[in-house]
């Protein structure tokens, strides 16, 4: 199928390394790249040397070509507008996560798919891994009984480039000219292991979202809103879920992401293995282990599932809905304007980064525990635990 790819910097540029390597195994054909700043992508010479055309808007591309498909990989506050114009134009969207900022404009972008007729996806990819589908298919046959609760662990230490990136719109509630972005921690980086849970906890695919949320928030770096989370949420399905990340517990303590879904008949964990990647097992009633597999992290495997929706009239396994599950969820984090964010301190400042040396044991003990730090009478820094209930 003919593409779109809106974007070729950062994340986006692993769409075109891999729809241009032998990945890319049924050719998916880049018809054109629209990104007026593809000149500083690190893939501009492999654009070149394929002859991809590039344009700066869209308007420009859909002028002289048509897709079938548009996959969106730009920053949030420009999701709207370009999930809106390639509609209009007659492409089905694959837009990466998150949907849009606030529930209101994901709400206006899943409108005009219905109103144009065509498919509209979200690129949270463990929502298309063939392991996660299958556990899905079991969870809902009650192959494992009822969830009693799910937690998620990821330490990635961010730079300061991060947070300049693309105008330094990373960390900000809204752009200067007033548009809604809301990026954090939880909101973005790590909204992969909310839906995952969401996701495995609402049947079917139109994903539902949490029913309360209460957040102990904290940040080292000068943003508007946090890059530290301990969050609790209740699923769906009533259970309990936990996520524990932070971009600044320092290079030293970074971890990939640690998942445990514990249900009544099996404990189903994610870990990384070293040449192998992100491995699911299972633990059984009887503590018998098995392994399910290594989870796919390519993002070639996503854009082929929805292509292939798309072909054969299939249900999406992420449609717009289920990326409107969590906005929902993380607007209540927002509600109040972030009144209780712990301003971390200490704070170590190294030439690309800032990091406090506290942080990882708040978080890494929060989640051994199943609680929050400050219910162990832990913040990040030197301080009192403060956190936001919703």
């Amino acid at each position: 199928m003919k593409l779109l790819l809106v974007g070729c910097g950062g994340y986006a540029a692993g769409y075109v390394r891999e729809l241009l390597s032998p990945l890319n195994v049924d050719g998916h054909i880049i018809e054109g790249i629209v990104d007026p700043y593809a000149e500083q992508s690190p893939v501009i010479g492999l654009i070149r040397e394929k002859g991809i055309p590039v344009y700066d808007t869209l308007e420009a591309f859909y002028r002289r070509h048509s897709a079938p498909l548009a996959v969106i990989v730009t920053p949030i506050g420009l999701h709207v507008h370009d999930a809106l114009v390639c509609l209009a134009h007659g492409s089905h969207v694959l837009m990466e996560k998150p949907l849009a900022a606030t529930s209101g404009l994901c709400r206006e972008i899943t409108g005009a798919a219905r109103d144009a007729g065509k498919r509209l996806g979200v690129g949270y990819q463990l929502c298309y891994d063939p392991i996660m589908l299958r556990l899905k298919e079991q969870i809902e046959a009650g192959a494992f009984g009822r969830a009693l609760g799910m937690k998620a662990l990821i330490l990635w230490q961010r730079t300061h480039a991060y947070y300049a990136r693309s105008g330094g719109w990373a960390g900000h509630i809204r752009l200067p000219d007033g548009t809604p972005v809301y990026d954090s921690i939880l909101t973005n980086a790590t909204s992969h292991y909310l839906m995952n849970m969401l996701w495995l906890t609402t049947p079917g695919f139109h994903t539902q979202p949490a029913l309360s949320v209460e957040a102990q928030l904290g940040r080292v770096y000068p943003i508007e809103t946090f890059d530290t989370a301990a969050a609790r949420f209740r699923l769906p399905c009533g259970c309990e879920g936990l996520l524990f990340a932070s971009h600044v517990a320092g290079t030293a303590q970074e971890t990939p992401p640690v998942m445990e879904y514990r249900f009544e008949k099996a404990v189903i964990r994610v870990r990384t293995q070293p040449e192998r990647g992100a491995v699911l097992s299972l633990t059984d009633e009887s503590g018998a282990q098995r392994e399910l597999g290594v989870l796919c992290q390519n993002v070639i495997h996503k854009t082929t599932q929805f292509i292939r929706a798309i072909e054969n009239d299939l249900p999406l396994s992420c449609p717009g809905e289920a990326g409107l599950a969590t906005v929902l969820t993380y607007e209540r984090l927002f509600e109040n304007g972030l009144p209780d964010v712990e301003n971390i301190q200490p704070v170590i400042r190294e030439e690309q980064l800032l990091w406090s040396p506290q942080v990882a044991d708040a978080l890494r003990a929060g989640f051994e525990a199943g609680r929050l730090p400050r219910e162990l009478g832990l913040a990040y820094g030197q301080g009192c635990a403060g956190g936001n209930r919703h």
